[in-house]
């Protein structure tokens, strides 16, 4: 009996909500283990919806979304926080919780609610918060972090369910320069040295063509997939994002609306 493959699947997915328009049309898309892979395209193009399907959180309306040779769908809740986790754009944190308390909700798909936390428990939570840089603010209510420590937080607890795989969704919004460039490191790090299979959302292009894959949605459908150099074309980027686009040889390529440095 052969292994399950060590893979996130997406096979001719199609997603509409309700009686309206699709938002994702045919997507086919794969995540390997020990992968960074990049999701861009425009406003609008489906991106958010796609990462709902991949996480489970949606049901396809046709194809197929699978983890690890088994459909998504088969999965308790439980059971796919156990192997995956997800980093919203807006995370509802409860004020008055300290870091340290939100980090610990991370173990809840290993222990359940309410019950006691055991020394395991304690070394992942401090082992996630330290990774992260969170550590020494674990008494903090997150009411009172800045957005880039709260963004921190939200990391450790992700990191604290001890996932395979992990999702984020446009995890730079709204924070500065060295906020984004530590998320993306760590992001790196999960990948290429522990393994994770991690899918990211992105909007800037230049962010995205550091990551080892990059998968471009143009209103739904793949326009593109694969290396950065070979998705970061300008003619493809100025038909998707109907601008006209500059990109400039790297390595990493950089990327440039007419007119920009």
């Amino acid at each position: 009996m052969t292994d399950a493959p060590a893979r996130l699947a997406l096979e001719g997915v199609h997603f509409r909500y309700d009686a309206g328009a699709e938002v994702l049309r045919g997507v086919d898309l794969t995540l390997a283990a020990g992968e960074l892979v990049g999701l861009i395209g425009p406003n609008g193009a489906g991106k958010s919806t796609l990462l709902d399907v991949a996480s489970g959180l949606a049901r396809p309306t046709a194809g197929r979304a699978t983890l690890e040779g088994r459909p998504l769908a088969r999965y308790g809740r439980r059971a796919l926080a156990r192997r995956m986790a997800v980093v919203p754009q807006r995370p509802d944190l409860p004020a008055a919780f300290t870091a340290r308390s939100v980090v610990a909700m991370g173990r809840t798909p290993h222990q359940g609610f309410f019950a006691s936390e055991r020394p395991h428990d304690v070394e992942v939570v401090e082992a996630a918060m330290r990774r992260t840089d969170a550590l020494r603010f674990a008494g903090t209510p997150v009411g009172a972090l800045s957005g880039g420590e709260r963004q921190r937080v939200v990391l450790a607890r992700a990191l604290a369910q001890e996932p395979a795989w992990l999702l984020l969704d446009e995890p730079t919004a709204h924070l500065d320069l060295r906020y984004q460039a530590d998320l993306l490191g760590h992001a790196a790090t999960l990948a290429h040295t522990d393994g994770l299979g991690v899918l990211a959302v992105l909007h800037d292009l230049n962010q995205a063509a550091r990551f080892d894959r990059l998968v471009l949605l143009d209103r739904g459908r793949v326009a593109g997939d694969g290396p950065p150099e070979a998705v970061l074309e300008a003619s493809l980027l100025s038909r998707v994002y109907r601008t006209s686009v500059r990109v400039l040889p790297g390595p990493p390529p950089l990327v440039t609306t007419d007119g920009g440095a």
